[in-house]
Parts: C-alpha cells; structure tokens; sequence
C-alpha cells in the first residue's frame, strides 16, 4: 500500500494536465496505470471507473472524459488518503 501511494502521489496532477491540454494518449498510459494497480489492491471501483475513463479517452468522448475524469480523481484522491 505505501508503494501504491508513492507511486501516485503526482499522478492526479499529470493526469488533469494531460485531460486539460487534450493529450488523450498521454492520459490513457496514466490511467491504464492506476487502473492495473487499483485492480491488485482490491480498489474496484476505482479500477472500474479508470476502465469507463480509459474508454472515453480512446474515443475522445469529451463530455465523458470530464465527469470520469472527475469521479476518478475523486476517487483516488479518497484512496490516497486512506493510504496515507
């Protein structure tokens, strides 16, 4: 668990960076991430809105992409607390 929070500590500010200037490729690589080690840790519902998210990216779903992205970050942000 310590180095799932090492390991995420900036990954919500490169990913907003990466949503925000619509570098979709980029975002799907930091998502797929989290979404692999979300699923090793026992976090499914953070692992199956990185899926949702992961998705709406590769078919550039814009209004998609900002209320997943938006629920996720909610999401691992809870989870990094947790953690730490």
């Amino acid at each position: 668990m310590k180095e799932y929070h090492k390991e995420n500590l900036d990954t919500l500010d490169k990913l907003e960076a990466a949503v925000y200037e619509k570098r979709y490729d980029e975002a799907i690589q930091i998502v797929h991430k989290v979404k692999s080690s979300s699923g090793s840790i026992g976090a499914k519902t953070l692992h199956d809105v990185a899926i949702s998210l992961q998705i709406a990216l590769h078919e550039k779903k814009e209004d998609e992409i900002l209320e997943l992205h938006k629920k996720f970050s909610k999401l691992l942000g809870k989870l990094l607390e947790e953690v730490e």
